[in-house]
């Protein structure tokens, strides 16, 4: 019997707890090892349970004196002491595998790293070229634009010349859409190994002046929270500065109780 057979046998049969936590982490099985499964599986019932009953109490708790208010804070403070056992055990598990993976993700770092400079190199170099490609083709296609708008334009006036409007009008029509196709320039690429290579063109937004921004925003039929994400702590440090003795368009300060036991 090998060791690790032996090791079975003596921690005996898998426990339900045991079989749901290597379904549900079976990635980390191999790391955590089936006795340290068998701990945190006695650990997390023993956190449900705790909890079921903390649960229970609450909801069955009528607070109606001094006593029972006080009372209510105990059970609290009990929670609060299973939450931090819990976050304890938690991260006494969890922190080995974090710390492994920080440091795996330091050394595959070095190389990913080098390979988005220099995908970000190439790319830069790329959009250069293509850039300047673009001006050329642009000034190419502008000048046979003109030269057959030039030929339109003469054919026209020669049917015209001829009595012949309606052929002048027809001219002028066919011509024009093939002068706006003409205007349409792409600069895309394949390369000798499958790759396909283009210039994109989009539009980016920036805030360079929040105030005036928020001012224009603020008339414009669009949802501002679509825009702007507004911050919930800074809401809440601007509701403490004024409590709610200055008015503010749009914006409302409130006293928010609750129970602090410790």
């Amino acid at each position: 019997m090998n060791a690790v057979a032996q090791q079975v046998q003596v921690l005996g049969p898998k426990t339900p707890i045991e079989t749901a936590l290597e379904t549900t982490f079976r990635p980390v099985v191999p790391i955590m090892g089936r006795e340290q499964v068998v701990k945190t599986g006695a650990f997390i019932q023993n956190l449900v349970a705790h909890g079921e009953n903390a649960l229970d109490q609450a909801n069955q708790a009528d607070i109606c004196t001094e006593e029972s208010f006080g009372l209510a804070g105990d059970l609290v403070k009990a929670i609060n002491a299973k939450l931090a056992e819990a976050e304890k055990t938690r991260k006494a598990i969890t922190s080995p595998m974090d710390d492994a993976k920080a440091a795996v993700m330091k050394l595959f770092g070095v190389g990913i790293d080098k390979l988005k400079a220099a995908k970000e190199v190439l790319q830069g170099k790329q959009t250069t070229w293509a850039k300047a490609e673009k001006a050329r083709l642009d000034a190419i296609a502008k000048t046979e634009q003109e030269a057959a708008t030039q030929r339109a334009l003469d054919l026209a006036a020669a049917q015209q010349s001829m009595g012949d409007n309606a052929g002048a009008d027809q001219v002028l029509a066919e011509a024009a859409s093939t002068i706006e196709d003409m205007g349409e320039v792409k600069v895309a690429a394949r390369g000798m190994y499958g790759s396909s290579s283009g210039l994109r063109t989009r539009w980016v937004g920036e805030v360079t002046n929040s105030r005036l921004f928020l001012a224009w925003l603020a008339t414009q039929p669009f949802d501002i929270g679509d825009v702007v994400d507004f911050r919930k702590s800074g809401l809440n440090a601007l509701a403490k500065k004024f409590e709610g003795k200055t008015e503010i368009p749009g914006f409302t300060a409130t006293e928010d109780e609750s129970t602090v036991s410790r």
